[in-house]
Parts: C-alpha cells; structure tokens; sequence
C-alpha cells in the first residue's frame, strides 16, 4: 500500500487500555467511514505499550480501516516516547494525536483537518481548564500549572496539555526528530520546538472535552505531579536557550572570551604585586641564559617565563602588560573549555556552561597572576580535547600532539603530572 495514498493519520498512545481499545477504534471507524470527503485515506496507529491485551485486541480492527498500524514499545517509558513513536511510525500528510479515551470528541477532527490545510503547520486544542475536572484541587492544579506554563514560555498558548494535537508530516518531522522528554513535559517540549521551527500554530476550542474516566494523577499525587511539570517546564526553557545561544555561539563565544580578558585584567590591577610575581618579573628581565640557569635550580620550569619575556619585548614591563598574558591565556581557556564540553556532551551544554565557567574560581584566581597557572590551564583543557579526539580516531598525528602537549605542560608546571 503506497505511503502517498494516506491523506490522514490518527495517533492513539494506548498504555493498558485493554478495557477501552475495541470501543474506541469502532467509534473511530464508524467516524472515519462517514467523513472520508474530509478525512481522505486514513490509518490508525495505535501504540499498545503495556502489559495487556491492547494490541491483542486492536488487531481485530485490522479490516476497518484502510490501514490499522500496531507499534508495541515495549515496557511503559512515558506518554511522550508512545506520542514520539508514533508519529514516526504515521505516514499521513495530516496527523493528528487524541487520547485512547477519546476524551476529545472525533467530529473535531474535520476541523483540525481543515485548519492543517489552512497553511497552519500544528493545531493545539484547547480545553475549558475551569470546567473538565469535578474537584477543585485538580482544577486549581491545572489553572496554576497552566498559568506558570504561560508565564514561563508561551504567554499566547491557552492550553499546553490536551491530549489532542496535530500537525502536518513535515512538521511533525521537525519537531519529533529532536523531541525527547517521555513524562509530563513532552507536550510542552512539542509546542517549544514548534515554536522554534518558526511553524505556524493554531489554537482549536475543545469545548466539550470530557474524560470519561477518573484516572487522577497516575499515583503521582499532586504534589509529585506539580514537581515534575515545573521542573520539566523549567528543562525546556533552560534547553530552548541553550539551543537558541549554540545557533549564536561564536559571537556569544568571543563576548565571553573578551568579558573574561577584561574581568581578569580589572581584578588583577585592583591587586599588589606579590612576591611570586615579583620574582617573575625579575626573572623576565634577565637576559635568557641567566634565566635559563636562575630556573634550572628553581622549583618551576622555564617555559613560562620564556614565554612572559617574548610578550614583554613586544608590549613592555608595565604591571597591566605583564597582567594582560595570563588573562589572554584565561580567555582561551574559556574557549578552548567550551570546545571541550561541546565535544564531549551537547552543544546546548558547552552554552549552558559558559556562565559558570566564567566565574569558576580556579580561572577568577590565576587569571590576572603574573605566573604560569593560566597558562597551564589552558595547556592541560587543550591537551584533554585532544586525547579525546585520539581516542575517538586512534590517528597517530592526535597521540603526537597529545605528547607535545604533555611536554609543554611539564616545562611549565611540574605539578600538571598530576592531570596527566
């Protein structure tokens, strides 16, 4: 059966829903066979996770419908992982997500249909939130955690958590290809990343909308749940920035690596010249065999201070000039830390970070210093980038580089063994 010949597909997570899943796809059959001027072609898919018979008995629909797909994810991992599967399972260019209870009424469906093909790219519904729970805890609940939801990251969304959304194939491929929380927090991921794809999102009144079952909150209680929906909520917001400052970090980047030169140098000038410091510059002042022969019977080696002499000779002996190396050193180790990060976890992650690394308190102590640890510094982050790459390649030239990195680390800093 060509995948092209489905103009429709409706999603139903069903995690032991043995109990419901016969009468759910026959009020869903007898709709679509009276709307196909609307619907056009149309699979169901149906993710039967659980331990139950769903899939057992939503295989007997297989013939009322022009295709029924059962999808089994093995044990439960959350709503969002069944809703995710799903739709990369769903080949309909509309497709569109309801709950196994059929809590949303299907004549909504010729709606969201029409609205998808209205250029609109997601079509959210929107519940009564003040009506469609008995108690007034549960309601309370859901006012307050849809009024943090807004405040947080969508002030013009009226509803992030009905369980009914849809979204033409393209777009559904934008989103579900980088969606990834399982719990309570998918639906709102979902509408970031939306949001983030610059797709058009419209809002749907589900005015009748009813559980027909008094679930509660999955034993979570309210408590639980109020938790895990911030704390997701607050994941999302953190993600969206992460991803939306990596899209711009190079220049938020060299911001940073320039805000930490200044920082350095503004600390280190507000500072006296202590006698470690002292000493450097002495040493630097020397001609280099004498310097070689003062280091070769001090506790540190001489490469630091080699180096110090060279930027000396170019920008001079003043306290601020001297300062200025360890603090150029300071902001290339804070570029050269990100890389790291972004290498070894995510991009969103080295961005998240950079805040902290700018103000870690190895880096706001011996950046302005008028000695070698800035430098090491940055020596021992590039040295651990590249054994990464060696280990990730196992190409001779990286092991090399390691090895000169190694070296210059031990002429520097006899201490930065202890890295090694």
């Amino acid at each position: 059966m060509a995948k092209e010949n489905i103009q429709t597909s409706i999603i139903i997570p069903a995690y032991n829903e043995g109990a419901i899943i016969e009468r759910t796809l026959l009020k869903i059959s007898d709709y679509v066979e009276n709307n196909l001027e609307h619907l056009g072609p149309t699979e169901v898919v149906v993710i039967a996770s659980g331990t139950d018979n769903t899939a057992e008995l939503a295989k007997r629909f297989s013939t009322k419908f022009f295709k029924l797909k059962l999808v089994d994810p093995g044990h439960k991992k959350g709503k969002g992982l069944s809703v995710r599967i799903g739709f990369e399972n769903a080949v309909g260019e509309y497709q569109v997500f309801m709950d196994a209870d059929l809590a949303t009424p299907l004549h909504h469906l010729k709606k969201t249909i029409q609205l998808l093909k209205d250029k609109n790219d997601v079509v959210v519904g929107v519940r009564r939130l003040s009506k469609i729970h008995p108690g007034r805890l549960r309601t309370l609940f859901s006012l307050g955690s849809n009024f943090l939801t807004r405040l947080i990251l969508f002030p013009t969304i009226r509803d992030t958590q009905c369980g009914y959304k849809g979204f033409k194939k393209e777009a559904a491929k934008k989103v579900f290809k980088r969606q990834r929380l399982n719990g309570w927090g998918f639906d709102v991921e979902m509408i970031q990343l939306a949001k983030e794809n610059r797709l058009k999102i419209a809002q749907q009144d589900i005015s009748d909308w009813q559980e027909e079952r008094e679930e509660g909150l999955k034993g979570d209680g309210l408590m639980g749940a109020g938790f895990k929906t911030l704390s997701d909520v607050i994941l999302v917001r953190v993600e969206s920035w992460g991803r939306f400052a990596n899209r711009h970090y190079k220049p938020i980047l060299v911001l940073s690596m320039i805000g930490v030169f200044l920082l350095s140098l503004h600390i280190g000038l507000k500072q006296s010249v202590w006698f470690d410091e002292g000493y450097s510059i002495t040493l630097v002042k020397r001609p280099i065999s004498e310097l070689l022969r003062l280091t070769s019977v001090d506790a540190h080696p001489p490469l630091y201070y080699l180096v110090l002499k060279g930027w000396a000779t170019v920008f001079g002996y003043s306290e601020a000039a001297l300062r200025s190396l360890s603090a150029t050193f300071a902001a290339l180790s804070l570029g050269a830390m990100y890389l790291l990060i972004r290498k070894v976890f995510r991009p969103s992650s080295a961005v998240i970070s950079l805040p902290f690394l700018i103000v870690s308190p190895f880096l706001m102590r011996y950046s302005f210093e008028i000695r070698m640890y800035s430098m090491v510094m940055l020596i021992c982050i590039l040295a651990t980038y590249v054994l990464v790459k060696a280990k990730e390649s196992d190409k001779l030239r990286y092991w090399l580089l390691y090895s000169a990195l190694v070296a210059l680390g031990l002429y520097s800093l006899y201490m930065s063994l202890v890295i090694w």
